[in-house]
């Protein structure tokens, strides 16, 4: 009687292995599907982001822009993603670099952070940018269009007057983010950041 018993014991495990097993496997799949439903979504509405920049580029013919437009707001620590697109308008390929500069704080009592007016919020000592697009080789009247991130860290809760700048080389070698040359200098845009 003893080994019909350890034989309907060793039945009963196996048949739960097989069920948990079952539920694993469909729990994973389950997850690759929510995950990976929630990635294509995030291609298609970079996707659509991409198109929108592109035909605003070409009925304004415009060299760089931002998706949030000029007005930007932000909570002090959090994150507010957009997306950045750079436009080669030249008959021959070219290397773009961007920098975002803090110009001014509105408040008079209050300054740029970091290194105070005229310091880059991307390449300084305060970066308030990630996944910022770095040297970026364009062919002719090519657009390039990147996610960016603006996470404030650091400063005061006021409005800043920060100016996106855009430098070209012909080559990338001639553009150094750290140390940007003023003659390379293409395109400026003021945009302002509410940070709350």
């Amino acid at each position: 009687m003893n080994k019909r018993g350890a034989l309907e014991l060793s039945i009963t495990a196996i048949v739960v292995l097989i069920i948990a097993i079952t539920v694993l496997g469909l729990g994973i799949a389950f997850i690759k599907n929510l995950f990976g439903g929630a990635t294509s979504q995030i291609e298609e509405q970079l996707g659509q982001v991409q198109q929108r920049l592109e035909e605003e580029f070409l009925a304004q013919n415009k060299v760089i822009g931002f998706s949030k437009g000029k007005n930007i707001e932000v909570k002090l620590g959090s994150k507010e993603e957009f997306v950045i697109g750079i436009r080669n308008t030249e008959s021959a390929s070219r290397c773009f670099l961007a920098d975002v500069v803090c110009q001014a704080a509105f408040s008079p009592d209050n300054s740029c952070p970091g290194e105070g007016e005229g310091s880059s919020v991307v390449y300084g000592d305060v970066k308030w940018f990630s996944k910022f697009p770095p040297k970026t080789p364009l062919q002719p009247n090519e657009i390039y269009v990147s996610p960016v991130t603006l996470h404030v860290t650091s400063g005061e809760r006021d409005t800043y007057r920060l100016e996106l700048r855009l430098y070209k080389a012909d080559t990338c070698d001639e553009l150094d983010p750290s140390f940007p040359d003023e003659s390379k200098l293409v395109e400026t845009e003021f945009i302002h950041v509410q940070v709350q």
